[in-house]
């Protein structure tokens, strides 16, 4: 192939074993960093999240969500797990709460979307704190919660 200005792939990566999909992640890459244009269609979420620098989400033929690809994951929110010796009552953000009683305590989990200004102001008041961890979604659940949005709500995100 010459010096193309625009490239199209459609699952390039389908079907290539791990070693083989390494190598053409680094190919896209020195092709990017040379300027050209590389336009990806694929289901591997994780690598879109590494090789693209913007995810376009289509629903139907039309664009449910333009991100930047590092913002993928953390585009649904927050993880949180907190285990304390006292009963906790989750932030006004939080979403899919489960709570379990645990040797230790009490367990409270929930996806956090709001600013994390407002979740490490709510981290301070929990009484008693035991432990807690604060992960990303896996990419696959971000996508998902970004897809499943309803199309009223998809033009003000």
């Amino acid at each position: 192939m010459t010096n193309p200005s625009l490239v199209i792939l459609d699952e390039p990566s389908s079907g290539l074993d791990p070693l083989m999909q390494q190598a053409f992640i680094e190919l896209v890459r020195e092709e990017a960093e040379k300027g050209t244009t590389i336009f990806m269609s694929s289901h591997y979420l994780n690598e879109v999240a590494d090789v693209c620098s913007r995810v376009l989400l289509m629903r139907s033929g039309e664009l449910v969500k333009d991100i930047p690809a590092h913002q993928l994951a953390g585009a649904s929110g927050k993880i949180v797990r907190i285990i304390s010796k006292r009963i906790v009552i989750p932030p006004k953000m939080a979403e899919s709460v489960s709570e379990n009683k645990t040797p230790d305590g009490y367990e409270l989990s929930f996806v956090f979307k709001g600013q994390p200004m407002h979740l490490q102001h709510w981290l301070t008041s929990v009484p008693q704190l035991i432990d807690f961890t604060i992960t990303e979604h896996d990419l696959e659940t971000a996508f998902s919660d970004i897809y499943a949005m309803p199309a009223d709500k998809e033009r003000h995100v």
